[in-house]
């Protein structure tokens, strides 16, 4: 059915948004909080830990409590959904980015610091390059759960917006196995596709 295809295609719009945003994001709050030790960094690590260990159905009901009125009412919006997704799987990106950053010696950016290079330049042209495999680990997690997560987000989507996992299970709910085996099946084949796609990108990128 239309409807049906639409929700596939609306779960792989939210799970690339998700992925990029919360991989670039990720690692990016990795580098301030492993090179800039900036006051409070501990606490922030461990709120960006918290939406990851929360249960998702306690994580989704927090999201309607917290955005179901104005000024905030996102309940039922891709927005919502969205944030719901980065802000789940951010911890992954961020310890990834960590990881990658102990293997890297300081004294690269102080080398580049003391020629002058500024800040800016220094991460968008030494350290983003170097970080690449954090931003593809993150980017295929935070890929992976948004395209088969159900339990954060059941209680935030639109009735009339529904993801492909959600269909899933109300096909399931009314017997139509057919139908359920067939998105379950898209579903393993997109996650797939996405994660040979976005290995060969990073590949083909890299210098010889």
């Amino acid at each position: 059915h239309g409807n049906q295809w639409r929700s596939i295609l609306r779960s792989v719009c939210y799970a690339l948004t998700a992925g990029i945003v919360s991989s670039v994001f990720g690692v990016l709050l990795a580098y301030y909080l492993e090179r800039r030790h900036m006051w409070g960094r501990r606490l922030l690590e461990l709120l960006s830990s918290l939406p990851y260990v929360v249960p998702g159905t306690l994580f989704g009901i927090g999201y309607v409590l917290a955005f179901h009125d104005e000024p905030l009412a996102l309940t039922g919006t891709a927005i919502i959904v969205v944030i719901n997704c980065i802000f789940r799987q951010l911890i992954v990106a961020v310890k990834a980015g960590a990881a990658v950053l102990s293997n890297v010696s300081p004294d690269l950016e102080n080398a580049a610091r003391d020629l002058g290079t500024p800040r800016i330049f220094i991460l968008r042209d030494i350290l983003l390059p170097l970080l690449k495999p954090a931003i593809f680990v993150s980017f295929v997690n935070t890929f992976t759960a948004t395209m088969m997560t159900i339990g954060a987000i059941i209680f935030i989507i639109s009735p009339n917006a529904k993801v492909a996992t959600v269909e899933l299970f109300d096909s399931l709910k009314q017997g139509v196995y057919g139908d359920a085996a067939v998105f379950a099946l898209l579903l393993t084949l997109i996650t797939v596709a996405a994660h040979l796609l976005f290995g060969w990108l990073l590949r083909s990128r890299q210098p010889e």
